[in-house]
């Protein structure tokens, strides 16, 4: 594959991805932001065992490879102005005005493709809770896995109302179970899924993806090329934390990493976090089932103690 310097930037759903792609970008030798749901899609597909892994494997070696060499003549670049992977956003959105007006070579092209030492960042969902799938079908690979506090993520799915938009309304994967509607997370209990209220679902989900992120990163052959961080740790500490990523990536700031965090507002107060937390805590609490909203406890427990053990 003539691919290279892949970056997935992975997360739950409402984990916080939103607040360190800007400042990732920013950094020297990236190139924009990509988002796109294929990537995810296909992963989940494996995961499930309803597409093959050959195929995957094969799929991804093209797909990686055009989106490549799409970027290096700005084809398909985003320019809506409030998309988070607007060209407008980006950190340096000359590179990518300028090379509108290349003429296309595909020999040159893929000859600058072997060459380049840019990374090629994505921002996905759920990556990590499916990473066994992907370590089967792709090896070379980098990923900065965001953590959040549960009760945070199922606050933040519930505001957003995640569940009620499910079907046409967003673009996770669905399936349909006797004329309802259920996500890719519950595809082997979508009966029992069912059969719960909103805050229930919710939760439920939550506390798959975290558990099942915990083991197959404790698990994964590539775990040198995992770098795990929280949420809260990063937006209080923004810096610090952007010069271990940095270093992971081998790469250094540039001279719009600091008004990129400027931008974002960050650094953030951890007691003003902690004081909101604890006021959703109690209105979860009143819509939860007690047993889970135990387990949850629990969870919130390992992931304030030692971050699950996952460093």
């Amino acid at each position: 594959m003539i691919f290279k310097n892949l970056l997935l930037i992975d997360g739950i759903n409402r984990a916080g991805k939103n607040s360190i792609v800007d400042a990732i970008t920013s950094l020297q030798r990236s190139e924009s932001i990509e988002m796109n749901y294929v990537f995810e899609h296909i992963t989940e597909g494996v995961a499930l065992n309803l597409i093959s892994k050959k195929f995957a494997k094969s799929f991804f070696e093209k797909f990686l490879n055009e989106i490549a060499y799409n970027k290096f003549l700005g084809r398909n670049s985003n320019f809506r102005k409030n998309d988070k992977s607007s060209i407008q956003n980006f950190s340096f959105p000359s590179v990518y005005k300028k090379r509108l007006y290349k003429k296309e070579n595909s020999k040159k092209m893929f000859q600058n493709l072997k060459k380049t030492k840019n990374f090629f960042p994505f921002m996905t969902h759920e990556i990590l809770s499916n990473l066994s799938s992907l370590d089967d079908i792709i090896l070379n690979y980098k990923m900065i896995a965001i953590f959040r506090n549960p009760f945070d993520l199922i606050y933040s799915w519930k505001k957003k109302e995640i569940i009620k938009k499910l079907g046409n309304n967003n673009f996770t994967l669905t399936f349909n179970n006797s004329g309802k509607i259920y996500p890719w997370y519950v595809y082997h209990n979508s009966k029992k899924w069912l059969q719960l209220t909103e805050m229930n679902k919710i939760s439920m989900i939550i506390l798959d993806l975290i558990k099942k992120s915990i083991k197959n990163y404790k698990n994964s052959r590539n775990k040198k090329n995992i770098f795990v961080l929280k949420y809260e740790d990063y937006v209080c500490e923004p810096v610090f934390n952007l010069k271990r990523i940095s270093k992971f990536l081998k790469t250094n700031f540039s001279s719009q990493t600091i008004k990129k965090l400027k931008k974002l507002e960050l650094p953030l107060n951890i007691s003003a976090i902690e004081y909101k937390r604890n006021i959703r805590k109690r209105i979860i609490k009143k819509k939860l089932d007690p047993k889970i909203y135990k387990e949850l406890e629990k969870l919130e427990q390992r992931y304030e103690k030692n971050f699950y053990g996952l460093r």
